[in-house]
């Protein structure tokens, strides 16, 4: 049988421009989902100018989901139904997703994976999911350095407790903030393979944190794009790559308050233009990614796996579709070269009662 994800896929794809996703990628990423357990979300990334190509493919696992269930192997969660057996190097996948349920963390597990540097299920894709969601009081002591245990040993860089601690101090205190870690086994550097990530933060802060945490580049490149505002994109994430010190790229993910919705908002548009006018955005792609929002419903005529049985059975109360939404874009900033920009979208099942129109949203931050 083949899973949801994979048949969802199915549904969407007359809507995924080749200009954001070519066809050989959208090759691998087919017979990436016919392996992948059921997960509820997924999305793509992209760049947004240059050369086509460098796709990135993700989906989550709640941690209330089957397809989480799977992975930790809990019992009973695979069957002939639903069959899933966890490929050799996911060992340290399964060991995120108990690191997660063991924080008591609400946030899903994220993997992504890497279309021009991982084939398939054989190799191991990055794992990230949000370590808490209280508020980071400095003055009362180190909190990011009592975090580091949450990470599997082989993937600890040396030096990193004592660069989150760094980090932690450069914070403005009682700023309320909300933190991911990400490991990614397939990107190693001089920093190592882990991603932190800092949501929270106003444009006008984040060149000082930069400087603050050690960054060796010019914050400047960032200030001067955002200057003359960016309508109605108004949350920001500063992701870092860390071990013995910060590494030289870092990441700056825009995105708009509020929930998801399955259509263009013009509110939007102001942010995309200015990507266009600094050259991080080709016309060809904004006009793809903006016909990308949208819903279908699904219906025994549409089937989805098991999803199809679930909407007939509650068609009277809630009404189940699977929706098409942008998440984010994802400025990149490394010293002595121009910024670049990623875009983030993606697609999920949602119950819905009335006319409710917001769509499920693609993982926010840290690829």
């Amino acid at each position: 049988m083949a899973h949801d994800l994979h048949q969802a896929l199915g549904i969407v794809e007359p809507y995924l421009a080749e200009e954001l996703v070519p066809a050989s990628e959208l090759r691998q990423i087919r017979e990436l989902t016919s392996s992948l357990p059921p997960a509820p979300v997924a999305g793509f990334e992209c760049p947004l100018s240059g050369p086509p190509g460098c796709v990135g493919f993700s989906a989550s696992l709640p941690q209330d989901s089957l397809a989480f269930r799977m992975v930790v192997g809990d019992e009973g969660a695979s069957s002939a139904a639903t069959p899933f057996e966890l490929p050799d190097a996911w060992g340290f996948v399964r060991d995120v997703c108990l690191r997660a349920r063991a924080s008591r963390s609400e946030s899903a597990v994220w993997l992504e994976f890497d279309l021009d540097r991982q084939d398939g299920l054989s190799s191991t894709p990055a794992a990230f999911f949000g370590l808490e969601r209280r508020r980071l009081d400095v003055a009362g002591g180190p909190v990011l350095e009592g975090l580091v245990s949450s990470i599997p040993d082989p993937f600890v860089p040396e030096g990193l407790g004592e660069t989150l601690g760094d980090i932690e101090r450069c914070l403005q205190p009682d700023k309320r903030l909300r933190t991911q870690f990400g490991v990614f086994p397939a990107r190693r550097t001089a920093q190592g393979t882990v991603r932190f990530a800092i949501a929270g933060l106003t444009p006008a802060e984040i060149p000082g944190v930069l400087n603050d945490a050690g960054w060796r580049g010019d914050p400047s490149a960032w200030t001067e794009l955002i200057a003359s505002g960016t309508g109605s994109v108004d949350e920001f994430v500063l992701t870092l790559d860390v071990g013995r010190g910060v590494g030289d790229r870092v990441g700056i993910e825009c995105s708009a308050s509020g929930p998801p919705v399955p259509v263009w908002n013009p509110g939007w548009q102001p942010f995309f233009e200015r990507l266009v006018e600094n050259g991080l955005c080709d016309r060809s792609r904004l006009a793809a990614l903006m016909r990308w929002p949208g819903h279908e419903p699904v219906s025994e005529s549409r089937s989805v796996g098991q999803a199809a049985s679930a909407a007939h059975l509650f068609r009277h109360h809630a009404r189940l579709v699977l929706g098409r939404g942008w998440n984010h874009v994802k400025i990149s900033l490394l010293p002595g070269e121009a910024p670049t920009a990623k875009a983030y979208f993606g697609f999920g099942m949602a119950w819905f009662g009335g006319t409710t129109t917001a769509v499920p949203s693609s993982r926010s931050a840290t690829s």
